[in-house]
């Protein structure tokens, strides 16, 4: 019997897999269409977008028709819409869980961060993953395998690595909180140079963050 890759791996791992696969191309969909609305609203075209974001046109477009970028082309698309990537990334899961699209905000956009801000965010990005990680009792191998990472990168994350858009939000599903609250967390931490207080949280984040589970106590 000839042996392929996949019938080395556990049927529970495979299943796994599949499950992080299509969340993952669901995901992409629902984003590009959530930045393609968007920047539907600000009257732009693909390529003001694109250069306001400093992107290719053809790479824009691809993200709006389903390919997920990395992290840092994400947050450099939610500063040239004004919109923090945390709301993008929230409206994205509520229409996966079936809620309306929304109308177009009357809210003012967010101006662009400070360079400090852009250049913070990989660091706080990898605080607040092991923050959260070491919340919940885990260990850096547990939670590559829960989120189908190796360790390696895991570790590279930690240490300031941005991963790509979906690997952030499949280490969300493997902290077990809504991915848009860790997103705030790293835009609070690339802003202030701190971990963010929970009693804070409570006061400036978005109702429909600061509803989220509690943040777990560091160690």
């Amino acid at each position: 019997m000839s042996l392929t890759a996949t019938s080395l791996v556990p049927p529970a791992s495979v299943s796994r897999l599949w499950l992080l696969e299509s969340v993952g191309a669901l995901r992409s969909r629902v984003f590009g269409a959530v930045v393609a609305r968007h920047r539907s609203w600000l009257g732009l075209g693909r390529a003001a977008l694109a250069a306001g974001a400093g992107v290719k046109p053809h790479a824009l477009a691809e993200i709006e028709h389903g390919s997920l970028p990395s992290l840092a082309v994400a947050y450099a698309i939610g500063d040239a819409l004004g919109v923090d990537l945390a709301e993008l990334v929230y409206e994205t899961e509520s229409q996966i869980a079936g809620v309306p699209e929304p109308a177009r905000p009357a809210v003012a956009r967010r101006p662009r961060p400070a360079v400090t801000v852009v250049r913070n965010r990989p660091r706080a990005f990898g605080v607040a993953v092991s923050r959260y990680r070491l919340g919940l009792g885990l260990s850096l191998d547990e939670l590559a395998e829960r989120a189908g990472l190796c360790v390696a990168e895991l570790a590279d994350i930690e240490s300031g690595d941005l991963p790509s858009l979906g690997c952030a939000l499949t280490l969300a599903d493997a902290l077990e909180l809504p991915a848009d609250r860790m997103l705030h967390e790293t835009r609070h931490h690339a802003t202030y140079g701190r971990d963010t207080d929970y009693c804070l949280d409570q006061m400036t984040m978005p109702r429909h963050i600061s509803s989220a589970v509690p943040s777990p106590q560091t160690t």
